[in-house]
């Protein structure tokens, strides 16, 4: 009688059986198979992070929208503030959007294309011929810890992780969609749990996945009320790994882990996602898209203040986090001493002022 590992409990005893059942091809040998395996995920980079077709395809999309020209009543108090105390507020903002790049999708498609990544995708798939650009020692361990064959779904090289997906639970019903028998088998939907495996696969057996963040909503992974999806989700798992030290680069088990932003190793910091926040119609990084307030009274300031303090009420991961790159301090030290109104500042003063750039930089 075949044992169907049930539940998020059993993932590991999932892992294991699947790297214990590595056969590719008749009559092979199992160790050269799973040398095969651990070779694959060692020297392989996987890419992470995504974002609908509609918002992608439509980057120029729409520049405003009635609250962020409603914000314009205390935008030109902040100007004034900054001027007032030495900052050029109109070059501050044009280095956010150099340090940001917040008219840059840089998607993450370009990267795979240039750099011959993998990607979760492929191990699903769409209707399409994606799935046939993955690794086929890696196609048939996730095949195996889903438990594809247990459900009488041999591995097949020529067919996707879909296919094989909807056959293995007689569904229509997409991976995504999670369905009460998909939630009983894994805790959580099938999509979800093939990314959990390929993580999984890179902790134990080395490998680079680099998770882009440009394109990828913020209040997703942050905000206990925001819808959560699938990136979201891998987003909070990931996350959980890098810490207020501030690096591009964190280990991930025997792998790596690498924070990219616009295809570029960055280090992940507070200000980054609150630049594309939320969905806000066929639009990327447009005013519509950066951080929507909750309270309509506050200040556009006063919000991000609350944010970037420590009683911001979202995720505690959101403590993994700066508020800021050094680099914008030391812009704004900068463009103090452009100004006769130098003076000592306070990283107090710091802060606010970094603060206020942002702020409009969020309405320019």
């Amino acid at each position: 009688m075949v044992e169907i590992l049930i539940g998020a409990a059993a993932f590991g005893r999932r892992i294991d059986e699947a790297y214990q059942k590595l056969k590719l091809s008749v009559g092979s040998n199992q160790d050269r198979q799973q040398r095969a395996l651990e070779n694959a995920f060692s020297t392989s980079t996987f890419i992470y992070g995504t974002v609908g077709p509609v918002a992608l395809h439509a980057a120029a999309g729409n520049r405003g929208n009635a609250a962020a020209r409603g914000a314009a009543q205390w935008v030109k108090h902040t100007k004034d503030n900054l001027l007032a105390k030495g900052v050029n507020p109109e070059a501050g903002v044009r280095f956010l959007n150099r340090e940001f790049k917040l008219y840059d999708p840089g998607p993450r498609t370009a990267q795979l294309v240039a750099g011959n990544y993998q990607m979760m995708d492929m191990y699903y798939g769409m209707d399409n011929t994606l799935f046939r650009n993955r690794i086929p020692a890696i196609a048939e361990f996730v095949h195996y810890a889903m438990q594809f064959d247990k459900m009488g779904v041999p591995f097949d090289p020529n067919v996707s992780g879909r296919d094989a997906f909807k056959q293995a639970f007689n569904t229509s019903n997409e991976g995504w969609n999670m369905d009460f028998t998909q939630r009983r088998v894994y805790g959580q939907s099938a999509t979800q749990e093939m990314s959990k495996i390929i993580r999984e696969g890179i902790s134990r057996y080395g490998g680079r996945l680099i998770f882009e963040g440009k394109a990828v909503y913020g209040a997703g992974i942050f905000d206990l009320a925001a819808r959560q999806g699938d990136t979201d989700r891998e987003a909070q798992a990931l996350f959980q790994n890098f810490n207020v030290r501030g690096t591009p680069m964190v280990p991930l088990g025997q792998g790596i882990l690498e924070f990219q932003w616009g295809g570029q190793a960055t280090t992940p910091t507070r200000a980054h996602f609150l630049t594309n926040w939320s969905y806000a119609g066929p639009s990327i990084h447009g005013v519509a898209n950066r951080i929507h307030m909750t309270d309509k009274t506050q200040t556009q300031t006063g919000h991000l203040n609350r944010l970037m303090g420590p009683n911001h009420g979202l995720r505690p991961i959101w403590n993994n986090f700066v508020n800021f790159p050094l680099s914008v301090y030391r812009e704004i030290n900068r463009l103090r001493g452009l100004t006769v109104h130098t003076s000592n500042q306070t990283a107090a003063d710091n802060m606010r002022d970094a603060i206020n750039l942002l702020t409009l930089a969020i309405h320019s």
